[in-house]
């Protein structure tokens, strides 16, 4: 019952227009505040513990790379 519920609201959410990351987000933290006893505390900590690995850090340099190269080949002169 409850994947049905988060399913409805990801794709409602997506339906709206509002982007996938920021639509899986909002699924996520609903998910945990209404459907979870899991403490916001032990998230957050999770959250930040996680930041500190070196090999997770490659994903947002990979896409910061990815927009370089798309802004500058557009301004080519």
């Amino acid at each position: 019952m409850n994947a049905t519920i988060i399913f409805i609201l990801l794709f409602g959410l997506m339906l709206t227009g509002m982007p996938v990351s920021i639509s899986l987000g909002l699924t996520v933290l609903s998910f945990l505040f209404f459907m979870t006893d899991v403490p916001i505390e032990a998230v957050a900590l999770k959250l930040f513990t996680g930041i500190e690995k070196f090999e997770i850090m490659a994903i947002p340099f990979f896409i910061l790379a990815g927009n370089f190269l798309t802004h500058g080949a557009s301004r080519g002169g």
